[in-house]
């Protein structure tokens, strides 16, 4: 009857046309990120510019491209491809910054429709502008940050390289005075618990093009380190405002 169905434990469930779509890649053993994207005509400057940056490479053509795994000779760009373009039609970051209260909203950005770097590189932006502070200590002008810079770093980029891209909503970050909350679409898969999660042991990756990217720019260490570098960060923070 045009319906498709899964088992949950003992039971038999019914599943939703994003749900179908992910069983029958699964079974083709691909990602929704290998897809051909829709979109042919892309544009790479800004990842251009930022990996020959990271990589001190000389020119950046179709050969990088391809060594990226961003195109390929028969099936041409693929999604990771477009989130890496200039222009695109995915989600992004909805960044809010709160006051002393949610009834206090002082600034509210979207940052979407442009490559998920650029989102990263302005999400970090607008952190320094919220976080980052100055105070004289012993006749010296030091920065001082109300949250770690660097656990931020890795939790944007853990949100940009593990949420859903096949579901059409933005990563949600709460920017409060004492704390940020991120939210990504797609909570975590099937395979990991949320105490393999929280832990940091290992890591499934929904998105390996991406965040082979990721890595070989070194915006991130290794695969499955994330959290445990945020949990130890946030740790050493609070040490320090104890100190």
């Amino acid at each position: 009857h045009g319906k498709a169905y899964k088992r949950n434990d003992t039971a038999t469930i019914e599943v939703d046309e994003i749900e179908e779509n992910r069983l029958d890649l699964q079974g083709m053993n691909l990602s929704f990120e290998e897809l051909p994207s829709k979109e042919q005509e892309l544009f790479f400057d800004y990842l251009s510019r930022k990996i020959k940056e990271a990589l001190d490479l000389e020119s950046f053509n179709l050969d990088t491209l391809k060594s990226l795994t961003l195109f390929h000779v028969k099936t041409g760009y693929n999604n990771a491809a477009a989130l890496f373009s200039d222009t695109n039609s995915f989600p992004g970051l909805d960044i809010v910054v709160f006051g002393s209260s949610i009834n206090v909203m002082k600034r509210r950005v979207t940052l979407a429709g442009q490559s998920i770097l650029k989102q990263y590189y302005d999400a970090l932006d607008i952190f320094r502008q919220e976080y980052v502070y100055g105070v004289i200590e012993d006749g010296v002008r030091k920065k001082k940050e109300c949250v770690p810079i660097d656990a931020f770093r890795e939790a944007v980029a853990n949100a940009l390289i593990h949420r859903a891209w096949d579901i059409k909503a933005n990563t949600k970050i709460e920017m409060h005075p004492d704390r940020i909350i991120i939210s990504s679409p797609g909570g975590l898969m099937p395979e990991m618990t949320e105490e393999d999660y929280r832990k940091g042991n290992f890591s499934y990756l929904r998105n390996p093009i991406i965040a082979n990217i990721f890595r070989r720019m070194n915006i991130i260490e290794a695969f499955a380190t994330g959290i445990k570098r945020i949990n130890e960060l946030t740790k050493i923070s609070r040490e320090r405002e104890l100190t």
